[in-house]
């Protein structure tokens, strides 16, 4: 039976995995990666393997084959800053809390204002 206290959601995994990536700089197996998470958490291979693999699939890791095993890095055109990252811990862990605080805050900036309404307005151009 699995012991659901050490379950946490796919988005804290994978973004643990981005944050083991772009903390290396440089490519990494899917068995190094593993080795990390695992000192803080059980955790099986292919479980980290999966969530790499959909990673790659989103554009978020570059992969490339070496033998048996692959290498994987972050992206080069990836969110450098790790800004995307702590939003998305945000919004995780806070649901729509996280949105109504951050637009909450974009009130009391001008220019943050005006980059969140030229967002919006660019999705609802490609709708």
């Amino acid at each position: 039976m699995t012991n659901t206290s050490d379950r946490r959601s796919p988005g804290a995994l994978a973004n643990q995995i981005l944050t083991i990536l772009r903390a290396n700089g440089e490519w990494m197996t899917v068995r190094d990666v593993h080795t990390v998470v695992a000192e803080d958490r059980s955790i099986a291979y292919t479980t980290v393997l999966t969530v790499m693999q959909r990673l790659v699939q989103q554009g978020h890791l570059d992969h490339v084959r070496e033998g048996r095993s692959g290498q994987f890095r972050v992206t080069e055109h990836a969110d450098p800053t790790g800004a995307r990252s702590l939003v998305d811990q945000a919004i995780a862990r806070f649901g729509a809390m996280a949105v109504t605080q951050f637009v909450e805050r974009s009130r009391e900036d001008p220019e943050l204002l005006a980059e969140l309404r030229r967002q919006l307005k660019a999705d609802d151009d490609k709708a």
